[in-house]
């Protein structure tokens, strides 16, 4: 009963599809990406791993912070966010997953995942601009056994924000 529309995604078990695949996409103002993935099946194990990498430069330059060659100036009346005042965002990303069954009705899986990131936003009207720091960690356990999903979890995710200019 979609009205709009139906979006079905349909994600691959380690191992299915291409066993690898590096990309990677460069522009301006300081644009960079790049993305690792490899998977593999051996037998009743399957394996997936990935990494990338993100980071975007600032569109304009916050006046008087810095020196001719680029470095924050020492006697600034004002905190900035970050010491690296040319990017706006960057961010490192890695995965990892582990599938093996045993026979027809037992499966486990473990997964495990880390992402790291640093990005600036704008806000409008009076606000200043805000930085963002962030890191997040997780562990993922499933065991499938027939009719019966146990799955464990654990995260952590830590973090500061503030003005761009304190």
């Amino acid at each position: 009963n979609a009205v709009t529309g139906v979006v079905n995604i349909i994600t691959m078990a380690p191992g299915d599809g291409p066993s690898g695949l590096v990309s990677m996409h460069a522009g301006t103002p300081g644009f960079g990406r790049g993305t690792i993935l490899a998977t593999g099946r051996q037998d009743d194990i399957g394996w997936r791993i990935s990494a990338q990498y993100h980071q975007h430069g600032r569109w304009a330059a916050e006046p008087g912070i810095t020196t001719p060659d680029g470095s924050l100036r020492d006697d600034l009346p004002v905190t900035p966010f970050t010491d690296d005042q040319d990017t706006a965002l960057q961010t490192v990303r890695a995965h990892g997953r582990l599938d093996r069954s045993f026979g027809d009705d037992l499966f486990t899986s473990l997964t495990a995942g880390y992402s790291e990131g640093r990005s600036e936003y704008y806000n409008f009207g009076v606000l200043p601009n805000y930085g963002m720091d962030l890191r997040s960690h997780f562990l993922r356990g499933d065991l499938f056994a027939g009719p019966v999903h146990v799955r464990t979890f654990w995260n952590s995710d830590t973090g500061e924000t503030g003005p761009w200019l304190q």
